[in-house]
């Protein structure tokens, strides 16, 4: 794989981005204090950048929060398209030791009014034109925007000619699928909560890729934690078997998968090649602190050793 700066950037929709302020104690052998710019879509961002694909992250900032968020992304070397809004970026300050971790702040972004809405769908259709690929992530929170702003993403970026890899859930992953994407990154765990599965085994996975493609998803790929990957690409499916790593942080494996996706289809890979990269980066995150930042000649490392079998 073969990637660098003539790579075209990759747009990441992230309509929650997060201030992340984390406190450690005694994992260092001394108190420290780090904030980050964090949420899905800033993740699903993280782990492009660290495979030289470049991210576009287009998303509402607001309030002192927001400034600080979006200024840790620009120094990141982060393009960042800002839709500045009244409501505060969310904030989550958590504090880590050596055996726990807890939340101790939690705040929660306002919903966008309608011309933030607007402000935002236009920023973020702007900055698809000429993309190889876009990212619809989601929003935690369901009172910021409606769902149906992913139904008119997906159709709109579809006429924009432009693939569109989805990792969403609930009432967001409906809308996107009735305006159809390219490929659905999903939880299986997601999948069960949702309706499309009955339970997690993988006849209920298989199950799954099968309905989910007749609702609008050309591709699909299920993540089923410690289990292996399930996926419908091209029409073949295929089930992917990572190595088992010892679990640093588990959260953000699926994100970093998400991202991976979205540069495989950037960099034109096969669908096994595909499959190897995205399971590889979500395995290499759970062994590292911090979300989305795998290193990306780790991942590469690893990719040879995911083991993909075809099940057609």
């Amino acid at each position: 794989m073969t990637t660098g700066p003539d790579v075209p950037g990759v747009l990441v929709f992230t309509p929650t981005p997060l201030l992340t302020v984390s406190i450690e104690r005694g994992t260092t052998g001394s108190e420290e204090v780090h904030l980050h710019a964090g949420g899905q879509g800033v993740w699903v961002a993280r782990m492009l950048r660290s495979l030289e694909c470049p991210p576009i992250v287009c998303g509402p900032f607001g309030g002192e929060t927001g400034a600080v968020t979006e200024d840790i992304l620009r120094r990141e070397g982060v393009d960042v398209r800002a839709v500045p809004v009244v409501a505060a970026t969310a904030v989550s300050v958590e504090e880590n030791t050596e055996a726990e971790q807890h939340s101790l702040v939690h705040t929660e972004p306002g919903a966008l009014d309608r011309h933030e809405l607007d402000d935002l769908y236009g920023l973020a259709l702007g900055a698809a034109v000429g993309v190889p690929v876009a990212v619809l992530t989601g929003s935690a929170w369901p009172n910021v925007l409606p769902a149906s702003i992913f139904q008119r993403l997906a159709s709109d970026l579809r006429e924009l000619k432009v693939p569109v890899v989805a990792d969403l859930s609930g009432d967001q992953l409906q809308a996107a699928l009735e305006g159809g994407i390219t490929m659905l990154k999903v939880s299986d765990e997601e999948l069960e909560r949702d309706g499309f599965m009955d339970d997690r085994s993988e006849q209920a996975g298989l199950a799954a890729l099968d309905t989910i493609h007749e609702r609008g998803a050309s591709d699909v790929v299920i993540s089923r934690g410690g289990e292996p990957a399930l996926a419908l690409i091209g029409g073949r499916r295929f089930r992917a078997v990572a190595p088992s790593l010892e679990i640093v942080e588990s959260r953000g494996s699926g994100d970093s998968m998400t991202a991976a996706l979205a540069a495989a289809i950037a960099l034109g890979l096969a669908a096994e090649d595909m499959l190897r990269l995205a399971v590889a980066a979500g395995a290499v995150n759970v062994t590292r602190h911090g979300l989305g930042g795998a290193d990306a000649n780790v991942v590469r490392d690893l990719a040879p050793t995911v083991e993909v079998q075809r099940l057609d």
